[in-house]
């Protein structure tokens, strides 16, 4: 069996094995051909990139000045025969030369390429016009220079061309084409290459668009429009819910949303999928008002977790903890308590600042909370069914890749929600700019301190007498305490 008699040297397998291998060593010998020609590519583009750093730094200064193009000693200012009429055709055009040759960078190039040259240059133009100068005047000496000056500009341009290069005289994409873009993704939830058919906007281009645009919201409009409650909001938010619930001292009504995930990483799925829902999901806690202005967002907890976990992690009792937080003392059924709190649902832990419905209610006071409760508490429900229909991008399952830009285009639009509410009418909570909120007061308390105020706000005996008192006072201001 290992003899070399024992195989048909001459059979045709055997032949179409070597003829194999000799294509499959010719093809080895091609790709290291071809790594070295990349390789001696490389180096010659580093040289030219070398070279025009050093000439970045010897010319930036240039200065463009003189007639058309004339020789050196030759005073006429004439331009040679030939190239008016092409320039004028030039500049009338709406050519990509005169575009780039027109840049206050590539002119100081161009300038030093004709004093190099010989010629003095005091207006640039077109590689067209350069090649006519090259094949009608000049002699060899100076031919070959201008050849040469000629394939740099080419190179220059075909560099800018392929590294998107923003010069002062190319025009791209204005703002405002590029703002629609990333409100149309945000609004209609649509896919990153739309607008590739019309405004060959590629995919690429639009999600930069959609990232920096979602980066200066939150910069500019952060602070005003998804600001934490001041003194003035608490009791305008006081007022507003006692008129429309009857529930003095509510805040707001808290719950958690997922939006799901789609493109999230396999690694990661265990801990962002919960069996109850179809994917992979993040989880936004939200408090809004009855006018659904959103006043917190807490965004980025994996979905596998639920709201106790959400609360635990959430910051939104640190300045109640730190002593920041704004006066929100009120009084109901002549009892004073010392802050105010959220209408929340049954998962949710017994603390002073939640209120949740009765479970198994048998009087009727009780009973009548549990209804106005549960009614009031719609509030974050449509908050949320109208997040989702305004912005698009957040009913439809995400499609970006990092946790990062989820919540930059989560708070994005919580901040553009909140500025269509105020624009609308539906809600008028005044804003000075001076004004330090909350959030941004400095104050040191000890571990005592706040481990006191911890435990007063995680009370459970105060959660049960606040939740007595709201139903004794909702029942006496209803019509059934008059039957």
């Amino acid at each position: 069996m290992g003899c070399v008699g024992s195989k048909p040297v001459d059979s045709p397998t055997v032949a179409l094995c070597r003829k194999r291998c000799d294509f499959l060593y010719e093809a080895i010998h091609q790709s290291y051909d071809l790594a070295q020609a990349h390789l001696a590519y490389l180096h010659s583009l580093k040289s030219v990139s070398k070279s025009l750093q050093c000439f970045f730094n010897l010319h930036s200064a240039a200065a463009v000045a003189g007639p058309l193009l004339q020789r050196k000693g030759d005073s006429s200012g004439r331009p040679p025969p030939g190239v008016e009429n092409r320039h004028s055709r030039s500049n009338s055009g709406s050519s990509d030369n005169g575009i780039f040759l027109s840049c206050t960078k590539v002119q100081a190039i161009w300038t030093w390429f004709f004093d190099w040259c010989g010629l003095i240059m005091g207006r640039p133009l077109s590689i067209d016009q350069l090649l006519i100068e090259v094949s009608d005047h000049g002699t060899n000496k100076n031919r070959k220079k201008l050849l040469e000056a000629a394939v740099g500009g080419v190179l220059w341009h075909v560099w800018k061309a392929r590294n998107n290069v923003v010069f002062n005289a190319v025009k791209g994409f204005s703002p405002l084409q590029k703002c629609a873009s990333a409100i149309r993704q945000l609004a209609y939830g649509s896919a990153s290459d739309a607008f590739d058919e019309y405004l060959r906007m590629s995919e690429t281009m639009s999600r930069n668009c959609l990232d920096h645009f979602c980066k200066v919201i939150i910069y500019l409009y952060m602070r005003q429009y998804l600001r934490k409650p001041t003194a003035t909001d608490v009791q305008a938010i006081y007022a507003l819910h006692e008129q429309t619930h009857g529930l003095p001292g509510m805040l707001g009504s808290i719950d958690c949303m997922h939006w799901y995930w789609k493109n999230c990483p396999m690694a990661w799925r265990a801990q962002f999928h919960r069996g109850d829902h179809p994917g992979p999901s993040v989880i936004l806690e939200s408090v809004a008002s009855q006018d659904q202005w959103i006043w917190h967002a807490f965004f980025g907890v994996p979905g596998a977790t639920n709201d106790i976990i959400v609360v635990s992690q959430s910051p939104i009792f640190n300045d109640l903890f730190e002593n920041k937080a704004p006066d929100s003392s009120f009084v109901v059924n002549n009892t004073h308590y010392n802050h105010g709190y959220y209408l929340a649902d049954g998962i949710y832990p017994e603390w002073t600042t939640f209120v949740k419905a009765f479970r198994y209610p048998v009087e009727e006071p009780r009973v009548h909370f549990k209804t106005r409760q549960e009614s009031a508490r719609k509030d974050i429900e449509r908050t949320f069914a109208t997040l989702k229909d305004k912005w698009h991008v957040v009913k439809y399952p995400a499609r970006v890749w990092t946790q990062r830009k989820l919540s930059q285009i989560m708070y994005t639009c919580i901040i553009l929600h909140n500025m269509i509410r105020e624009d609308e009418g539906f809600s008028h909570y005044p804003f000075d700019p001076t004004e330090v909120l909350p959030g941004e007061i400095e104050t040191t308390i000890s571990e005592e301190d706040r481990a006191r105020n911890v435990n007063l706000v995680k009370n459970r005996e105060r959660h049960a007498n606040l939740r007595h008192d709201l139903s004794i006072h909702v029942w006496n201001s209803s019509s059934h305490a008059n039957d």
